[in-house]
């Protein structure tokens, strides 16, 4: 008798198919893609919070209006030398001038130096006021001398009114600079969401395919399960047959023995 044969391969419709496959890849790919740039956005936008929140940025308005005040002290405590029965403090004056040119000086750093680069006429504005400075020192040795407190009150008449308007164009640059941050961390929000929306669709993507994927294998468990059935009936079958040959043969050897 010939062995009998193995079980049947698999119907071909049961394994994967080809398109399946390379979607699984693609929607794997482009998780992993947006969860990457998911993440990145997200410290772009922690970055812009964290830049909106410490202000130092945004000191430059403060900076410049201090000037002003130091400055009109500075005046105050000169035009004592020009009255009669005024309170004459030279060190006073030369405290608040110190402090004056060291707030000039604190005008050439950071963000402050890079509002002067953008505005040439307040940094013409600047200019003079440190050399109005300079002339200033070096008229206080003599600042009890008739009329040099005018002439030196004449010198920072004008550097009042430069201080008011460079004032005014921090202000108006700081708030146009806070609206831009505004504006790029809206932009950041909208790209997350849209990045975010995309994540959503390709798992939505990913359930939908592993729920396909559940469906065909059950489909090719049943299958599965009919061609075992099928062949342990086969296999009955082959039983039941092998018995009847051998006992027909059994029969065929009595009646052989019989007729010898």
């Amino acid at each position: 008798m010939e062995p009998a044969a193995g079980p049947p391969a698999l119907p071909a419709s049961i394994a994967l198919p080809a398109w399946a496959s390379r979607s699984r890849s693609v929607l794997l790919a482009a998780t992993i893609l947006l969860i990457g740039v998911a993440f990145y956005l997200s410290v772009l936008i922690v970055q812009r919070q964290h830049a909106l929140e410490n202000v130092l940025r945004y000191n430059l308005t403060w900076l410049v209006t201090q000037s002003v005040p130091e400055l009109n002290r500075l005046q105050t405590v000169v035009a004592l030398y020009a009255l009669p029965d005024g309170d004459r403090d030279e060190e006073q004056v030369q405290l608040w001038l110190d402090i004056f040119k060291n707030r000039l000086q604190l005008f050439g750093n950071g963000e402050a130096r890079e509002f002067f680069d953008r505005r040439p006429d307040m940094d013409a504005a600047l200019a003079r006021a440190h050399q109005v400075a300079t002339q200033v020192q070096a008229l206080l040795p003599r600042l009890g001398a008739a009329g040099t407190p005018q002439e030196v009150l004449r010198l920072l008449a004008p550097i009042n009114q430069d201080l008011l308007r460079i004032s005014a164009a921090a202000y108006g640059d700081s708030s146009e600079r806070n609206a831009q941050d505004l504006r790029d961390l809206t932009v950041l929000h909208w790209t997350f969401s849209g990045v975010l929306l995309g994540l959503i669709l390709c798992s939505l993507g990913l359930v939908a395919f592993l729920i396909g994927n559940n469906r065909l294998l059950r489909q090719t468990y049943a299958r599965m399960q009919a061609l075992v059935s099928d062949l342990s009936r086969n296999r009955q079958e082959l039983i039941e047959a092998k018995e009847n040959v051998q006992e027909a043969m059994l029969e065929a050897q009595a009646q052989n023995e019989v007729l010898h």
